[in-house]
């Protein structure tokens, strides 16, 4: 594979943010090939994929697309921010990146040579699509909770990833486990995206959740926008709750912090 040539902190940040955009676009490119048209991946998948690839070019302090406070979005809520100061109404972002695309755009249909107006453009389109809203779907939030969660784990703890799990030594004898079902034959059986199983080798002791991921409007969840919501919830059911993995451990004489219970829906809402 090539060498991308990296731009240096002096540079100015709009044509990092080109540099930036070229290589995750031709990474998108890469996986699509690599995936033979069986799905599509995502700009997160595809950043992902970069981030392990050039770490200095996507996981860096000097990264604009893969930091969490991009200096070129950031400029622009601080603009925001003045503005709505200033005028004592709310201003969005992208009110103001789309005001500038509409002067740009009226500026490169003018007689002339309007070359660098036209890059200009691209760079705004560009930091649009950093500033708009993000829409995850199911399948979106159960890797990105798989890969990319801050889980806040002890130090010196040990991260392995396989294809259908991710593994965490977290000491000498305790290990957690995440492992992924979405959206291949064990999710139809068990009506789970994710299982967390938690190993205590030291007590013999292994907990283990069982979650089924749902989008829902923040208000009412309900089956008939969930699709096969009850379907699944049956399984889950059947598979835990009716096979005493949700029962009470007898002679228990303290109360466990939660419910007895192996199976979980974790609702998403955006909005």
């Amino acid at each position: 594979m090539g060498h991308v040539r990296l731009t240096t902190s002096l540079d100015p940040p709009y044509e990092r943010l080109d540099a930036e955009w070229a290589t995750l676009i031709a990474i998108r490119e890469m996986l699509g090939v690599a995936l033979k048209g069986r799905s599509s991946p995502t700009y997160e998948q595809a950043l992902e994929f970069g981030k392990a690839l050039s770490p200095s070019l996507f996981d860096s302090e000097s990264t604009i697309i893969g930091s969490k406070e991009r200096e070129i979005t950031k400029e622009y809520r601080q603009r925001a921010e003045a503005e709505s100061s200033l005028q004592s109404k709310p201003i969005e972002p992208l009110e103001i990146v789309d005001r500038e695309i509409t002067d740009f755009k009226a500026m490169l249909n003018t007689p002339g040579d309007r070359d660098l107006i036209g890059k200009r453009l691209d760079r705004l389109s560009n930091v649009r699509q950093l500033l708009q809203p993000k829409e995850y779907s199911e399948n979106q939030l159960i890797l990105r909770d798989l890969f990319k969660a801050d889980r806040h784990l002890p130090t010196g703890s040990v991260d392995v990833d396989r294809d259908t799990y991710r593994e965490f030594q977290l000491d000498a004898d305790r290990g957690l486990r995440i492992r992924l079902l979405h959206p291949d034959k064990p999710e139809h059986t068990t009506g789970a995206d994710l299982i967390y199983e938690n190993y205590w080798d030291k007590r013999r002791l292994v907990r283990i959740a069982f979650v089924q991921y749902k989008i829902w409007d923040g208000s009412t969840l309900y089956s008939s926008r969930a699709g096969n919501l009850e379907a699944q919830m049956q399984k889950l059911k059947a598979v835990l709750c009716d096979d005493g993995y949700c029962k009470r451990p007898d002679g228990t004489k303290k109360r466990y912090r939660l419910p007895y219970c192996s199976a979980f829906l974790l609702c998403y809402c955006f909005g």
